[in-house]
């Protein structure tokens, strides 16, 4: 399995502590744990934090041929912890991975890999020199399945950019904020959760969505099957990455064939997982999960 990610790397500023985070690359990062080849697409500053990002990112496993050094400040995101451990952010703007470009001859090499699936946010999406460079890769290269990874942060995003990232996705991740978002975006009336996710799956053609719901779960729908998996308890110390892990973790899943209840058990104990740890991607081997007993909620 390959995998392709376009979308931002920065610190995550927690406590005084710079950890590197951006939610794209956290997935990929969590994949490579996994045994799986992942390439990132984004665009760092040419300074000291940059650079130690792009060794960070090697260390992981990551590739980051396509990871540019711009003239720009490297992104660093304030982010405040609630007494539960969720997070607010304070996020630059403009940022480094605002100035993702993407040249022809880069498409062609691009496509050489021959990437099964390709990952995308929405964040990256507030500058118009990243519109252009996702569309070209939209354009013209093309994947097995395209994994939308919703994220929305503060307010960059519109509809214009919510419609199309939908209608270019095969399989979409929200969470429940996210979910009324786009019911008020997209006038959806339906009450029932299992109704708006059929919903969004017949208007934008998704295969599957997956809506994560914090420590009591995630809900999981597909082909008119609606699946509710609950979530595992565990000491948080807090949930930045945790939504990432789960993406993650499904993703591999689905991908390896196992069935979609089982694909979101398995995302939902990493994502319970790594909010036991500080930061998005903690340092973990896979069979620290396999090894660690559960109690789910």
């Amino acid at each position: 399995m390959n995998l392709l990610g376009f979308g931002a790397v920065l610190w995550d500023e927690i406590n005084g502590v710079k950890k590197i985070g951006g939610a794209v690359f956290n997935l990929l990062a969590h994949m490579t744990k996994l045994g799986v080849s992942a390439t990132l697409i984004s665009a760092v500053g040419n300074d000291i934090l940059g650079k130690r990002i792009i060794d960070s990112a090697k260390i992981k496993g990551i590739n980051t041929d396509f990871t540019k050094s711009v003239d720009k400040k490297t992104c660093v995101v304030k982010v405040i912890l609630d007494e539960k451990g969720i997070p607010k952010y304070m996020i630059d703007n403009p940022a480094s991975w605002d100035y993702i470009k993407i040249s022809a001859s880069e498409i062609e090499k691009i496509n050489t890999f021959s990437f099964d699936y390709f990952i995308f946010g929405t964040l990256e999406q507030r500058s118009k020199i990243n519109t252009e460079s996702l569309n070209k890769i939209l354009s013209n290269i093309e994947f097995k399945k395209i994994f939308y990874d919703m994220n929305l942060r503060l307010n960059f995003y519109n509809k214009e950019i919510l419609e199309y990232s939908l209608l270019s996705c095969d399989l979409l991740k929200v969470n429940l904020d996210e979910i009324k978002e786009i019911k008020k975006i997209f006038c959806i009336r339906n009450l029932e959760l299992s109704d708006v996710a059929k919903n969004i799956s017949d208007n934008f053609n998704i295969e599957i969505i997956c809506i994560t719901a914090g420590e009591n779960g995630a809900y999981v729908y597909s082909n008119r099957e609606f699946y509710y998996c609950p979530g595992y308890r565990v000491r948080v110390i807090d949930t930045v990455g945790s939504g990432d892990a789960f993406g993650a973790g499904f993703l591999y899943m689905i991908s390896n064939g196992h069935s979609l209840p089982e694909s979101c058990d398995f995302a939902c104990r990493l994502g319970a997982y790594i909010a036991s740890f500080n930061g998005a991607v903690p340092d973990y081997n896979i069979s620290d999960l396999q090894n660690t007993q559960f109690e789910k909620n």
